[in-house]
């Protein structure tokens, strides 16, 4: 067993340079419902959250159990417009990686941006097309034509690799079908973003996720489909090319 202030006073021995900016001027621990741990030299902050599973975690620190650090705060410093460790908040990852030297929790930032910009056209797209909604800077939630929410992409740890979970199994056949296009609208983009970061297929029953070797949107399959005529005009308008194999 282990309290929440003696985990961060650990933390504060063995993280020798700050993990956002390099810096050796030392941490302070404050907060009183939830502690947190600031580097005394960029003001990133970190909180100690409890590990439930691969999905879950809670801020409200447990004894028992395993627990990780997550960023809460953002480094001051920049690099361009963009402060360092604007991407990582709210993901936490065990000490030893923040601890790492060759930093591999900044694959997180960069898959994020990555993902963010291969989903950024759907972002505006109208209903009838689907959509792509961004949450938490990171996570791309994908709404199907049929109005209910079918697919996120994020990355995840602690292998750091780029989560497609699929959430269409608990949808009714009509439902699939209307969104039949938009499926295979979102395997064609992850098929280009295939090429740039790892991805791993899940799939999503209640409240239950599990790794699989495929789902709906990934690996791509080549197959036709249809879209409906009305629909057409809206992808020169939302200026998205539409995958070779729909017509």
């Amino acid at each position: 067993m282990v309290s929440e202030t003696e985990f961060l006073e650990n933390a504060t021995k063995v993280l020798k340079a700050c993990p956002m900016c390099g810096a050796t001027q030392g941490y302070k621990i404050s907060g009183w419902v939830v502690k947190s741990l600031e580097c005394n030299g960029c003001k990133a902050k970190w909180i100690a959250v409890t590990v439930v599973s691969e999905w879950r975690w809670t801020r409200h620190f447990e004894p028992e159990g395993e627990h990780w650090l997550m960023l809460e705060s953002p480094s001051n410093v920049k690099v361009g417009k963009t402060n360092v460790g604007k991407y990582l908040v709210n993901k936490p990852f065990p000490l030893e990686v923040w601890l790492s030297e060759d930093k591999p929790f900044l694959k997180c930032e960069t898959y994020a941006t990555t993902i963010l910009e291969a989903f950024k056209k759907l972002e505006n797209a109208p209903y009838e097309m689907g959509r792509a909604f961004f949450r938490e800077e990171t996570n791309v939630l994908l709404l199907g034509p049929s109005k209910d929410f079918v697919g996120k992409i994020l990355p995840v740890r602690p292998d750091i690799t780029v989560a497609v979970i699929d959430y269409t199994q608990e949808l009714k056949e009509k439902a699939n079908e209307e969104n039949d296009f938009f499926y295979f609208m979102v395997s064609d983009i992850l098929q280009k973003l295939s090429e740039k970061v790892p991805l791993t297929p899940y799939i999503s029953i209640g409240k239950e996720t599990k790794k699989v070797t495929e789902n709906v949107f990934y690996p791509y399959k080549e197959r036709e489909v249809t879209i409906p005529e009305a629909l057409l005009p809206y992808f020169a308008r939302a200026d998205i090319v539409i995958p070779s194999k729909v017509h």
